[in-house]
């Protein structure tokens, strides 16, 4: 007598089901890594929401909609102008109404600074959009990063050396010591990732420190710039 039971199981079930987990902690990383780099651009985020961990994360955040994982963070001066809205879009691909819904929701909530994420494509229209925006006065600022970008903190990488921000007045006086115009220090551009991860602007300028085998430490300073 065959006692055996069909114990088949449909494999496009079982593939759904590890994409969607995939998907999950790729969303865990991504939000991990803006909370944290939210809190090295100055914006009060708390040591628990950079470092918590996926168990936690997926208590709180695992069955929400992506678009549901967004979020608005603030610094601690008071200025609306210091407010940033960070978006997770409900749709991979980010198109030019995206871009102004974006937009007109920020104009509302005297927010002008956002980062949207993208994990599929950005439309050429969603781009121009953003610099048009950004032209407006005053200007509202959307930096858009792909997910990928953002699986990992490019600051703590082990090759990656360590970057402070100087204030203007720290410039000031790195130019009144060494008797040089601010174009005359080494250049980085806009683009750059390390850039890009703070929101640098062209004009400020960042200090790097390097660890020296003779020196101790090897202090260098570059000039964000336009890209070229």
């Amino acid at each position: 007598m065959d006692l055996s039971i069909d114990e088949s199981v449909d494999l496009n079930d079982v593939n759904r089901d590890s994409q969607n987990r995939s998907d999950v902690y790729e969303n865990y990383r991504v939000w991990t890594v803006l909370k944290q780099m939210c809190h090295d651009r100055g914006y009060l985020v708390t040591e628990e929401m950079m470092n918590m961990s996926y168990d936690d994360w997926f208590a709180l955040h695992g069955e929400r909609d992506r678009v549901q994982l967004s979020f608005p963070v603030h610094k601690d001066s008071g200025d609306p102008m210091d407010q940033m809205l960070v978006v997770f879009p409900s749709k991979d691909d980010v198109s030019r109404d995206v871009i102004k819904k974006l937009y007109e929701r920020m104009r509302k909530d005297n927010i002008y600074r956002a980062i949207i994420v993208v994990y599929g494509k950005i439309a050429a229209m969603a781009k121009r959009a953003i610099q048009d925006i950004r032209g407006m006065t005053p200007p509202i600022v959307i930096e858009q990063f792909y997910k990928e970008e953002l699986m990992l903190n490019v600051t703590k990488h082990c090759y990656v050396p360590r970057h402070e921000i100087l204030t203007p007045e720290e410039k000031e006086q790195l130019l009144a010591r060494y008797k040089i115009k601010d174009h005359n220090l080494p250049l980085m551009q806009e683009n750059d990732a390390i850039s890009r991860y703070y929101g640098l602007v062209p004009g400020q300028v960042v200090r790097i420190i390097r660890p020296s085998p003779t020196a101790g430490l090897y202090v260098t300073y570059r000039l964000v710039s336009r890209n070229l």
